[in-house]
């Protein structure tokens, strides 16, 4: 789970686990990527805390930390949910190069359909990911206030 660091508002600004990143593109309001348990319902698989997306009009990327193996060599499993009856979905990519910080050239490899209410367990192997990726990267989409809740991210 998301339990280091310690959880924010919902409201805020929140603090990513160590070597993971965050971007948002400007939106009203101001966009977020939180781990946190409190303010606006979290749906948690384990433990108390989670990753939650907010934005509208825009996006919100996590960006998982550089690992040792070719990202074509992992797996990754994660558990996901949405907080509203949504069309969103959550997207899967990479990214090719350490850009400036805006991922303009995050890749989609998979996307997730939105389910209200209740966590599910989604998993991809990596093996057409191409070796110029070097991160991972999750990317929440939304023109409205849908929150979009991650936990448990396993990548192995």
């Amino acid at each position: 789970g998301f339990e280091d660091p310690t959880g924010t508002l919902w409201t805020q600004h929140g603090l990513l686990p160590p070597c993971w990143e965050g971007y948002n593109n400007p939106s009203y309001p101001t966009p977020h990527n939180t781990i946190g348990s409190y303010g606006a319902p979290h749906i948690i698989h384990s433990g108390e805390q989670c990753l939650s997306f907010c934005n509208k009009d825009g996006d919100s990327y996590a960006i998982l930390p550089e690992f040792s193996n070719p990202i074509s060599d992992l797996q990754i499993n994660f558990w996901m949910a949405t907080n509203g009856n949504t069309t969103d979905k959550l997207r899967l990519g990479y990214l090719t190069t350490e850009d400036d910080g805006t991922c303009n050239t995050f890749t989609e490899i998979a996307s997730y359909d939105s389910n209200s209410g209740s966590m599910v367990q989604r998993s991809k192997t990596l093996e057409n990911v191409p070796a110029e990726a070097y991160r991972l990267a999750f990317k929440w989409s939304t023109s409205y206030y849908y929150l979009c809740f991650v936990d448990d991210v396993e990548v192995y």
